[in-house]
């Protein structure tokens, strides 16, 4: 394929998480991720052409980043609202850019100041609308936030496959082991299933530890393609973008799907996976990296089986098994923690940790790692990536 066709994550950057209270502005924060990007890249900042960001954050605004940037000339600046859903509909619409011939070096970034964050989770619906289709269906049950959303999807599951909480307790303990294994994580302390099961059960299932670990987060990376990395002067390993696809599965739906498992054919992640798999001709079994969004224990633990990472009903097993989420495990997932457990950051931090992968850079590396998987929330349109390892010459 001729390289200017070829798309590549060239640069990654972050300023790393730590939990919320930092002091650290979002503005501050996102200069420092999206410097380290470009400078990583060999792009002097004012190269970059465009900005995809996600809607909803504490970050400035695209176009005040663009004047602080000193861009020479900014060709589109975007914003994706889906959420958790955007992660990899960010690098997809950055892609879509660069194969046009309508930008060369695309920007896409995430910010989050973790109070704040929170404090607009409970903000009225204007703030929030996205939730509320699902939260208002739900209320005349009594069920009228974010975690009681997830609860319900778990009662499911566990009325489906017998799903328990030691299976949340085995997600939070493994990918707590990950986070420790990373120095930028947000929550690095290792937890026990015993500890996890001595705390009761706050909302459905799920105690504080199945929530993301709230933190100030920044996370950028730069989308180019591979002859245009080149020209910048870099040479070794990068992280191509095998597919990208966001879809809502052909149909206009709320922003949680309320019916998630009903039909079951009809999930949008596991739509998503399958054109993923097929657009980039590679099996689930091919996956070296999987770096799912993990908003709670069972979003996790859920997104392990419509990504056909297991079968449906098996995650619960696989996770229960000792180390098999760690870079060494049989199925290695969210090697950096993960918003669980590294730092909430809507799912963002998943693709710049799946390019560190493929590229030899992770803190917390699987051997040999050549493909990765990244995939988003399981919300109305959602998004998803495989990345595979390239060597510029």
């Amino acid at each position: 394929m001729n390289e200017d066709q070829v798309i590549v994550l060239a640069g990654l950057g972050e300023a790393a998480p730590t939990p919320g209270g930092s002091g650290r502005t979002g503005e501050a924060m996102t200069l420092t991720a999206v410097e380290a990007a470009c400078a990583d890249a060999g792009l002097p900042t004012s190269g970059v052409d465009a900005i995809v960001k996600f809607s909803h954050d504490a970050a400035m605004s695209l176009q005040a980043l663009a004047a602080t940037l000193r861009c020479e000339e900014l060709r589109f600046g975007l914003e994706l609202g889906s959420g958790g859903g955007s992660a990899s509909g960010l690098i997809d619409t950055a892609s879509a850019l660069v194969r046009a011939g309508a930008a060369r070096a695309v920007l896409c970034y995430r910010t989050i100041i973790g109070d704040d964050w929170v404090a607009r989770m409970n903000m009225p619906d204007d703030a929030r609308p996205y939730y509320m289709d699902v939260v208002n269906y739900l209320r005349p049950v009594g069920w009228t936030g974010y975690l009681h959303t997830f609860a319900s999807f778990y009662s499911e599951h566990a009325a489906r496959y017998a799903t328990t909480r030691e299976a949340l307790g085995h997600v939070v303990r493994q990918l707590r082991a990950n986070a420790g294994r990373n120095p930028h994580a947000a929550c690095k302390e290792p937890l026990s299933l015993q500890d996890y099961l001595a705390r009761p059960p706050q909302i459905g299932p799920f105690t504080e530890l199945d929530d993301f670990a709230v933190g100030d987060v920044a996370a950028a990376v730069l989308v180019t393609s591979a002859a245009h990395a080149r020209s910048l002067g870099l040479r070794g390993p990068v992280a191509e973008l095998a597919a990208t696809a966001q879809s809502h599965n052909g149909r206009p739906m709320t922003w949680f799907e309320n019916r998630v498992f009903a039909p079951p054919e009809e999930s949008t992640t596991r739509h998503v996976a399958d054109l993923l798999y097929a657009r980039a001709g590679v099996a689930p079994d091919d996956i070296d990296s999987a770096h799912l969004y993990d908003c709670t224990s069972f979003t996790f633990l859920h997104n392990l089986e419509e990504s056909r990472l297991c079968g449906r009903g098996e995650a619960a097993a696989l996770v229960g098994e000792p180390d098999s989420l760690s870079a060494q495990g049989r199925r290695p997932a969210n090697t950096n923690g993960g918003d669980l457990a590294g730092g909430y950051s809507h799912g963002f931090r998943h693709v710049v940790e799946a390019a560190r992968q493929v590229t030899g850079r992770a803190h917390n590396q699987v051997p040999g790692a050549e493909l990765a998987f990244v995939m988003g929330a399981q919300v109305g349109p959602t998004s998803g990536a495989i990345l595979r390892r390239r060597e510029l010459a």
